[in-house]
């Protein structure tokens, strides 16, 4: 009997990874909706009553932990011909924080953002969005997604509004408004019925982050988004993000090898090198070692 109370341990915590937590067990009035199951992983049970017992609270604060990891890897692979792009990266976003992902060029930075967006597939291991793995739920999850990954895909032909529109009807969102408030957003406003042809860089750029912003997604993914904009156009993006964040909770993952802008903007920080996660750091703990300062030596 202890044996199997042990394995149903293990096979929970292995599941709690894949399904995203353990709510399915426990409903927010504080009962739990499988108490057979309860018992045999708490070695006691609730009672007539029904109410969770201490055991069953933890297991609801757990699930209040795993719920805020929306993305996470484990020993994540890409290789191209033999040679590794990502190198058994593991990797964990929390839900409500801007995070700087910085590395060299050819680091690996768009090598995993294309993995996250589906617009590439792992040699090796494992991606998961809001707890689901499996390929067909992952393509639903990455619907709660909004990215910009390298150079915006643009029709040229088209007016900045028409290729919203385009965006909207492919992505299923049913309000028209929102393709004016994107644009307002962005600040582009002013430039919806002009041709994309005619737009500079920094215009395209703000096209695409705004094709990003449409769906309102959950999780923004941007790729070197301050390519092409000027100086007022990177301040102006800077505060766009910081109030995405702070007034929707937007998590936010800005890839750049820039880090003084990125230092201005993220509350956390992800270095990687040569596909390999170096460290993952907040941004007091980066204020701490780039502080300067002076060193004294006396005799006495």
């Amino acid at each position: 009997v202890t044996i199997f109370i042990i394995r149903l341990k293990e096979e929970f915590k292995s599941r709690l990874f894949r399904s995203g937590g353990a709510e399915k067990y426990v409903v927010s009035r504080g009962h739990c909706q499988n108490p057979a199951r309860c018992r045999v992983l708490h070695h006691r049970g609730h009672g007539q009553s029904g109410r969770i017992n201490t055991r069953c609270r933890n297991i609801k604060e757990m699930h209040k932990i795993v719920s805020t990891i929306i993305l996470q890897t484990r020993g994540l692979t890409k290789a191209y011909r033999g040679t590794l792009a990502l190198d058994h990266l593991d990797l964990q976003l929390e839900q409500g924080k801007i995070y700087g992902f910085i590395g060299q060029n050819g680091a690996g930075k768009t090598t995993l953002l294309r993995l996250i967006t589906g617009l590439a597939f792992p040699t090796s291991g494992e991606l998961a969005l809001w707890g689901q793995t499996e390929e067909a739920q992952l393509q639903q999850q990455r619907r709660r997604m909004g990215c910009m990954i390298e150079n915006p895909a643009l029709f040229p032909g088209m007016s900045a509004y028409q290729n919203l529109e385009v965006q909207r009807i492919q992505r299923g969102i049913p309000d028209k408004k929102r393709i004016e408030e994107t644009l307002e957003l962005v600040g582009l406003q002013d430039v919806g019925r002009k041709s994309v042809r005619n737009f500079s860089l920094g215009m395209r750029q703000r096209l695409g982050i705004a094709m990003a912003l449409l769906s309102k997604p959950e999780l923004l993914i941007l790729d070197e988004p301050i390519n092409g904009l000027d100086p007022a156009g990177i301040v102006e993006l800077r505060q766009l993000l910081k109030k995405l964040n702070q007034q929707t909770g937007m998590t936010i993952l800005v890839s750049s090898h820039i880090l003084e802008e990125l230092y201005q903007t993220a509350s956390e920080f992800i270095l990687i090198h040569h596909g390999r996660l170096i460290e993952t750091v907040t941004a007091n703990e980066l204020d701490e070692r780039c502080r300067r300062h002076v060193a004294i030596k006396t005799n006495d």
